[in-house]
């Protein structure tokens, strides 16, 4: 599984060389990679079972790969391989803890939802942040444009961990722990960026800078999609479940219906034969696809 998995990042990287010297195909690369991370992302956060949540999140995390090799980013996507096959090893491995333990601390929850303002401005706030960070420790949108984009996700996702610290026992105590432990993760993302940049420089080429508008449009659309993302997020709960949030939420829980429409033209190109020999009358959906 975890061979298939990285076999499209490890061959990205082990032709690392030669596609650098192709501007349209490191372009296609951070294009297609970041629509993927985005799918794999929305997609997951829909899902009722925790281990297809988690195969979402492979697709996402797969996609961040793509997208950071596209940028010319290739020792971030390298060490982005060697730590998800730490982490997702081990959310896999702990996920039925992780389902007994949510149902034993389940209480109800009287604090109002965030006003849409508030997330705004927090976001705003974190991506002015991060980029004033990435530009003094040298991993600047111009000079390192994969990097940042990853850090500036990264630190989208922090949000949630510092909003559930002030939101749900907003003590002194509690809200020093959660942003010095969200501060320790920034500062331990760009060393870890720094430190495998200089391990991987004899194997894989520098980091890129900005190569063009293109880059720069990719990278904006990306960071602004899950700044978008982050905010529908913490909106969640204040949503109302009819009309069209209800629409929205069924078609992504379903996967956009991406995979059906695979199945069915996998089985239209290569039809199953039945015990007869004859091909079989009509394409069943595969992989857990919803009727």
């Amino acid at each position: 599984h975890a061979g298939i998995i990285n076999a499209g990042g490890f061959l990205i990287l082990r032709f690392a060389g030669l596609i650098s010297s192709s501007t349209a195909t490191l372009d296609l690369l951070a294009l297609v990679g970041g629509l993927t991370a985005l799918f794999g992302s929305l997609v997951m956060l829909t899902q009722t079972s925790i281990k297809v949540s988690l195969a979402y999140s492979t697709i996402a995390q797969m996609g961040f790969m793509m997208m950071e090799c596209g940028l010319g980013a290739f020792s971030a996507a390298f060490l982005h391989i060697l730590a998800h096959s730490l982490y997702k090893a081990h959310a896999f491995l702990s996920s039925g803890s992780v389902i007994d333990l949510a149902r034993a601390s389940w209480s109800i929850k009287h604090h109002a939802n965030p006003h849409p303002g508030r997330s705004v401005i927090v976001v705003a706030l974190v991506l002015a942040a991060t980029f004033g960070i990435g530009t003094a420790l040298g991993a600047s949108l111009a000079e390192k444009p994969g990097i940042f984009a990853l850090s500036a996700i990264v630190a989208l996702g922090l949000i949630h961990l510092i909003a559930a610290g002030f939101d749900e026992r907003p003590s002194a105590s509690v809200m020093l722990r959660v942003v010095g432990f969200a501060t320790a993760a920034g500062i331990a993302y760009f060393a870890l960026q720094l430190a495998a940049e200089t391990v991987f420089s004899a194997a894989l080429p520098p980091t890129a800078a900005l190569r063009s508008p293109l880059d720069l449009a990719i990278v904006t659309l990306i960071v602004l999609s899950f700044a978008a993302v982050t905010i529908l997020q913490s909106l969640l709960p204040g949503i109302g479940r009819g009309g069209p949030w209800l629409a929205l939420y069924v078609h992504t829980a379903n996967g956009f219906y991406i995979n059906t429409v695979a199945n069915r033209l996998i089985l239209r190109l290569w039809p199953r034969a039945t015990q007869s020999g004859s091909p079989r009358p009509s394409a069943p959906l595969l992989n857990g696809a919803r009727q």
